[in-house]
């Protein structure tokens, strides 16, 4: 605990990606993130940016 590796580092520029599934609503208001476990094994997270793209698909 407390080392940052190159591999952290690469991770951390990299940053995640998530994919919601089409069939959620569209017309989301609110997103809630659950954090089930961080690299420190502690008990807060920071979020640094969040943004949602995509493409607005009509049917």
């Amino acid at each position: 605990m407390g080392q940052l590796t190159d591999e952290d580092r690469q991770a951390i520029t990299a940053g995640h990606e998530f994919n919601f599934p089409l069939s959620i609503p569209q017309d989301v208001r609110y997103v809630r993130i659950k954090v089930t476990e961080t690299w420190a094994k502690i008990h807060c997270f920071y979020v640094m940016e969040v943004a949602f793209y995509g493409t607005d698909i009509k049917k």
